[in-house]
């Protein structure tokens, strides 16, 4: 890349950078995003978790431009958790009688050298 381009590119990013620090809705959404995050990590070490990541990337997926939006997203997303647990957990308790020939299936996998899996 020749001196221009590379001056250029340069003028591009710090046009960039300014565009993300000057006041407006741009850096209002930026900041309501960053304090999204922030909480999800927050109550995610409050809740002791042990994933905080998922916090953090569920604070970021639920956030939308109204409050009340985020609250549904998130409220949601809760219900949906908690709904696809309690499914896996009646699958997993459908299938009791064929503990026996899971056992042996599980055992064969991890006897089962590491190029064969």
């Amino acid at each position: 890349m020749n001196s221009r381009g590379t001056d250029r590119w340069f003028e591009r990013l710090v046009a960039a950078v300014r565009g993300l620090l000057s006041p407006g809705p741009r850096l209002v959404d930026e900041l309501e995003c960053v304090a999204s995050v922030l909480l999800a990590i927050v109550f995610g070490h409050l809740a002791d978790a042990r994933n905080i990541s998922w916090a953090a990337y569920s604070g970021y997926m639920v956030m939308r431009g109204h409050i009340s939006e985020s609250l549904l997203r998130g409220v949601l997303r809760i219900v949906g958790t908690g709904a696809g647990a309690l499914l896996a957990l009646a699958l997993v308790r459908s299938c009791g009688p064929a503990r026996r020939h899971r056992r042996r299936h599980w055992r064969w996998l991890a006897a089962a050298p590491s190029s064969a899996r």
